[in-house]
């Protein structure tokens, strides 16, 4: 898969290998199906009719399937990988170029998101998904293969950073959200109640179907202790008054 390899040809291509594949909002990360994430599809006509469609659309890979990712972000991603990691060698295996890092693929853990494990260092599993190349960031700049997954073969995670995915736990610094119900349009957990959403407890934060897409299967919406929200699953963002006006206030871009 060469560095002129067009989106579809390359959504079409990861569809083959039996990677969930999802079309992505041009020059940005947000999907453009209804269910997201959830939609993600292997099947090579359903990917090439999404192109059809959308032809400038960024490539998304769902992760937790097939693989997971290591997400270095950053000067603050490398300078962790580094103080982390023994390999001298950032992997053996398929390695992309993102606009601030890399991406590092793999085999499935069946470990959940972990954002910032590290300072930079995130880690993309279940009900994930990343900006796969030749996406193009909305800078401009055009994701692509440092090492590609046509001639390398996707390693299992390396016995150094397994324990630092066990022993992932909440950032201490987050409050635990305090319910309050009587504050429907400023409190996130009363938005929730108001519009008839049942949070449920994940450490410091609830999480909940989202009213924003359709075919959920399990919570995709995270509601936040600083009273926001996000799904990883259509990628929509507000505040609790957001919330409560059933209105979006963004799209991840």
């Amino acid at each position: 898969m060469g560095p002129r390899t067009n989106l579809r040809d390359a959504a079409i291509s990861y569809a083959d290998k039996g990677w969930p594949v999802l079309p992505l909002v041009p020059r940005a990360k947000n999907p453009l199906i209804s269910n997201g994430l959830l939609g993600a599809s292997t099947d090579s006509d359903t990917v090439s009719r999404w192109w059809m469609r959308w032809p400038n659309a960024n490539v998304g890979l769902r992760t937790g399937v097939v693989f997971d990712v290591l997400d270095i972000d950053g000067d603050a991603g490398q300078i962790s990988y580094t103080e982390i990691s023994p390999d001298t060698f950032l992997s053996e295996g398929p390695m992309s170029r993102t606009k601030s890092g890399f991406h590092i693929l793999y085999n499935a853990t069946g470990t959940q998101n972990r954002q910032g494990f590290a300072p930079g260092l995130d880690w993309r599993g279940t009900n994930g998904y990343i900006v796969a190349p030749p996406s193009i960031h909305p800078s401009g700049f055009t994701y692509y293969w440092m090492a590609s997954p046509e001639t390398r073969v996707i390693p299992d995670v390396p016995d150094w950073l397994q324990p630092m995915l066990i022993a992932y736990k909440e950032p201490v610094e987050y409050p635990v959200v305090s319910p309050n119900p009587h504050d429907p349009l400023n409190d996130i957990l009363g938005a929730a109640w108001a519009i008839g959403l049942t949070p449920e407890r994940r450490g410091s934060k609830y999480v909940v179907s989202c009213p924003f897409h359709e075919g959920d299967r399990e919570p995709s919406m995270t509601l936040f202790p600083d009273q926001r929200f996000f799904c990883f699953g259509c990628g929509a963002w507000g505040n609790a008054r957001d919330l409560r006006a059933k209105t979006p206030g963004g799209r991840r871009a």
